[in-house]
């Protein structure tokens, strides 16, 4: 839903692909919730799976030799976590019947609760199958993308492209005292996958691992560089195809919480009531 026209995320491009579940993410998401990821909902509307969104861009994808840019933009990892079949139950048998993925659950343990400070108080048995269940999802999520890559490369688009797999965040599952998102700054939230495919043949096709801090301000100019465009100055992030500064000091925000890290070293401080840790 933050991705609708009405917050201007449709300029620039010539399709916007959101016209799922009439256009509501409310109603996608209580579909979601009674009829689980990957069926359909009433009337042959359209699904948001993965596999479903893939799709619907393989069938977009210019012919021959055209450049295009596209954003994917894949959900399956939210709550409610229900990945489909064969992924469901991979990894084991539920040890509760909890509902974790109704909306009373979530309303009475989730991050909006009304008692926020309060503890959730949540079985940690019921919070080992919610993140059973998530991983499922990361799981079913990367197959999908693996066989999209493999769909690139059978239509010879693969090698040319330029390829940017990341996250706008984590999950917690009481590792800080809360599940869910969108409560606090620590790594389980903000260390999210960047990963990179550059365009081969080059100089950058070897596989490599960046040990020096980036963040996701970094993809705009690493993007920029590689199709030979200069990023404007008073951007924050910088491609990282340049030198990384292993001094360089990353900042987040979220609300009155601010947080500071280096290579070595995070700090995290609440400008309400001055805690820090």
């Amino acid at each position: 839903h933050h991705l609708i026209a009405e917050l201007g995320f449709d300029q620039g491009f010539e399709v916007h692909d959101l016209e799922i579940w009439d256009q509501s993410f409310l109603r996608s998401l209580a579909q979601r919730l009674v009829l689980g990821v990957g069926r359909s909902g009433p009337r042959g509307e359209r699904s948001n799976t993965a596999r479903e969104i893939n799709q619907r861009f393989l069938d977009w994808l210019p012919d021959g030799d055209d450049r295009f840019f596209a954003y994917l933009h894949h959900i399956d990892v939210h709550w409610p976590y229900r990945a489909p079949k064969p992924f469901a139950g991979r990894f084991g048998v539920r040890r509760t019947s909890v509902d974790f993925n109704s909306s009373e659950f979530y309303d009475q343990f989730g991050p909006e609760r009304k008692q926020l400070d309060q503890p959730p108080g949540v079985d940690p048995a019921v919070v080992q199958d919610m993140s059973d269940a998530y991983d499922e999802g990361v799981r079913f999520v990367d197959e999908e993308i693996g066989a999209l890559f493999e769909e690139l490369k059978r239509r010879k688009l693969y090698d040319d492209a330029l390829i940017v797999v990341t996250a706008d965040h984590g999950e917690q599952f009481l590792e800080h005292g809360e599940i869910g998102h969108g409560t606090s700054l620590h790594d389980v939230l903000l260390r999210v996958p960047l990963i990179v495919k550059f365009p081969c043949p080059s100089d950058n096709c070897g596989a490599r691992s960046i040990e020096t801090p980036a963040q996701v301000v970094d993809v705009m100019p690493t993007i920029l560089e590689v199709v030979g465009l200069e990023a404007p100055a008073r951007l924050a992030g910088r491609s990282v195809l340049r030198p990384m500064d292993d001094e360089r000091v990353l900042f987040a925000e979220k609300g009155a919480q601010v947080a500071l890290r280096t290579r070595d070293f995070k700090y995290i401080y609440d400008l309400e009531d001055s805690s820090a840790e």
